[in-house]
């Protein structure tokens, strides 16, 4: 075996010598013949797991030059080292997708049908399985002088999977034009997975996953440029494995292989300072680990990004993110990195903040995170709620938990409620609801659902409170009418001046004053607009606190948008309306086909015994009778703001 096998065999045997000697001295005859047995077949598994290990370094060994390989290096030695003295992180790790990020094409990592079926995204794409081995066979003539390639990495695998393929020019990767979406168990092409209507031309073409993805798809990501003429691109680990958080792992295992340090350590509340705990760092160093990822960033400088390209990040866990990153903000001017991106791309900021700043996309959390309230006192973080492992005391399956990797009842009140523990018993107080009710639910006001990314909205996580002003200014909806998204702009204003003092701001514009404002969003309001004020319809709490009558003829009209991610927020919403849950309907379908269903579902309305409307049904554009207002709506409908929006994920 080789010298990495037998520290792997040599760690297992130590971590158990002392608990072996012990019992030993305290076992009569019968206990040491069933401790010998013991050992016996402990020693079978070391020599077992040492010999899969020996197989797994002789297959990478082997692994061909046409794509990136994991070569451990820079003190890296992978999370399969972790594994034997930290079983329980190692496992729910294991389970998370973070793990998933990337993964060698396998029968086990690829989720779509490569069964022979042809895709066609401009050129026809045949999926075939040969043996172990995943297979795309095209006409698109870029491919010349071979028509077919071979997938060999595939990155996500939690919402949609994007596939790999070798180019023939080193390890550089290509790109097959679409996505696997699993939930829906089809594929769909880039522009209908993103909020977008025509994507921008460099994110449309794909920059490799050598230069891009590898960035947070991989552990200690080397893209290995060179002179730009040949990609040598290599990894520690494929995916977001252990050392992406806590650092390089050969000092600590170097120094842990002596057992008596590893007990004085475990009765010790120094730490060990040979890896890195986020949980021990401060709260900002430790958001620093999450945010080499998590954030709206550039390099900090040219020579930067060079030295990236060839040898890979030189931040590690536990540094200052800032001296590697420049974190953007809305309205940078200072970085001549993002001066060159606005030079290309003039809409690059509005594509990921809105214009006051708040991010509008997922997984960019960080940014917002550092500009909340509650971060200026030093002590939160992004690990004062999520939990990257499953305590044991966790009732959750750990599907639910890696959904989010929240710790237990951090989905709720309680994430709050650990700091604000004055509120505890002043809720309805505070939030003029009653204290079951969705209005006194702390995030729900505070972090509201109007980020977007994965077709769907999340909650912002630029802590704050509602204000109409706000929605003004940046067409954001606020967290009173998301939830409330029957009423107007005007009821909310009047609502937040009684409650909280907040003055009122002038509303010229008639509609805010007798139109609710979720119909507002929804029909008049750009493609992000719309697709929040859709997506949020499908909430049991909004139609519990909106009814959702007035919503049917909102959703059957979105169902024709011209973005293909606001009839899928529409259609997600529509089909969550008790007695529309059969409706069929297909996003990507051509116009006819949508338009069809579309009338489906207003005769299906128009048919059905339709409740009284709540108060004023005309702010809702629905008579007395519960028939709908066609002028209204179809001028509404007139306004809407066309304008190009894309959301840069």
């Amino acid at each position: 075996m080789s010298g990495e096998v037998w520290v792997v065999s040599a760690v297992l045997a130590a971590a158990c010598l002392p608990l072996a000697g012990w019992l030993w001295k305290r076992s009569g005859r019968e206990g040491r013949l069933a401790l010998a047995g013991s050992a016996g077949a402990f020693l079978a598994l070391a020599v077992f797991a040492a010999g899969a290990y020996q197989r797994h370094v002789e297959a990478e060994a082997a692994t061909p030059e046409s794509r990136p390989i994991e070569v451990r290096g820079d003190g890296y030695v992978s999370s399969r080292a972790c594994m034997a003295c930290h079983p329980d992180q190692y496992s729910s790790w294991h389970d998370s997708y973070h793990r998933t990020m990337t993964q060698a094409a396998s029968p086990e990592s690829i989720l779509a049908p490569f069964d022979g079926r042809t895709v066609t995204e401009t050129y026809h794409y045949r999926l075939e399985r040969r043996g172990e081995e995943f297979w795309a066979v095209s006409d698109d003539p870029n491919w010349a002088p071979r028509s077919e390639r071979r997938v060999v990495l595939v990155s996500g695998y939690h919402h949609h999977q994007i596939y790999w393929f070798e180019t023939g020019e080193g390890r550089a990767l290509g790109r097959l034009p679409f996505f696997y979406r699993i939930e829906e168990q089809r594929f769909a092409p880039f522009q209908a997975v993103f909020l977008a209507k025509d994507l921008p031309t460099d994110f449309s073409l794909g920059a490799k996953w050598n230069s891009a993805c590898i960035r947070c798809h991989a552990t200690d990501p080397r893209p290995g440029f060179g002179d730009f003429t040949h990609l040598d691109t290599k990894v520690a680990e494929f995916g977001i494995a252990c050392e992406s958080c806590h650092g390089p792992g050969a000092e600590h295992i170097a120094k842990n292989r002596n057992p008596l340090r590893r007990y004085l350590l475990h009765f010790s509340d120094s730490g060990d300072e040979s890896i890195v705990n986020p949980r021990r760092l401060s709260a900002p160093r430790a958001m620093d680990v999450c945010a080499f990822c998590h954030s709206v960033h550039v390099f900090r400088d040219i020579p930067t990004a060079l030295d990236f390209s060839e040898h890979g990040p030189s931040f590690r866990p536990g540094q200052d993110i800032r001296d590697f990153w420049h974190i953007v903000h809305a309205g940078d001017s200072t970085s001549p990195i993002v001066q060159g991106n606005l030079k290309r791309d003039p809409h690059w900021l509005e594509d990921r903040f809105w214009p006051d700043g708040v991010v509008n996309v997922v997984g960019r959390e960080y940014n917002a995170v550092a500009a909340s309230p509650c971060y200026r006192g030093g002590n939160f973080g992004c690990i004062s709620c999520h939990e990257l492992h499953q305590r044991k005391s966790d009732t959750r399956s750990r599907k639910e938990w890696a959904n989010q990797q929240l710790g237990p009842g951090m989905d709720g009140d309680e994430a709050c409620l650990q700091c604000h523990k004055e509120m505890r018993g002043a809720v309805e107080a505070h939030t003029h609801h009653a204290v079951a009710s969705p209005g006194s639910r702390c995030q729900d006001c505070h972090m509201p659902y109007t980020s977007w990314g994965l077709l769907k909205a999340s909650r912002t996580h630029q802590i704050g409170s509602p204000d109409v002003a706000s929605t003004l200014s940046t067409g954001r909806m606020n967290a009173c009418n998301l939830c409330h998204m029957d009423q107007t702009l005007a009821w909310t204003a009047e609502k937040l001046t009684a409650w909280y003092g907040i003055a009122a701001p002038e509303l010229p514009d008639p509609a805010d004053r007798e139109v609710a404002a979720g119909l507002l969003h929804a029909l008049r309001g750009d493609a992000g607009e719309r697709a929040i004020a859709a997506w949020n319809m499908g909430r049991q709490p909004v139609r519990e606190t909106s009814g959702s009558d007035w919503m049917l003829p909102v959703l059957a009209q979105l169902l024709l948008d011209p973005y293909e991610a606001v009839r899928h927020a529409a259609y997600g919403a529509l089909r969550r309306i008790p007695g529309f849950e059969d409706v069929r309907f297909d996003y990507l379908a051509p116009e006819d086909a949508r338009r069809a269903t579309q009338q489906e579902v207003l005769a299906r309305w128009r048919s059905l015994a339709r409740p009284t409307p709540r108060g004023d049904a005309t702010r809702v554009l629905l008579d007395a009778r519960g028939e709908l207002d066609a002028a209204r709506f179809a001028a509404l409908l007139a306004m809407r703001d066309d304008r190009r929006v894309f959301r840069g994920e």
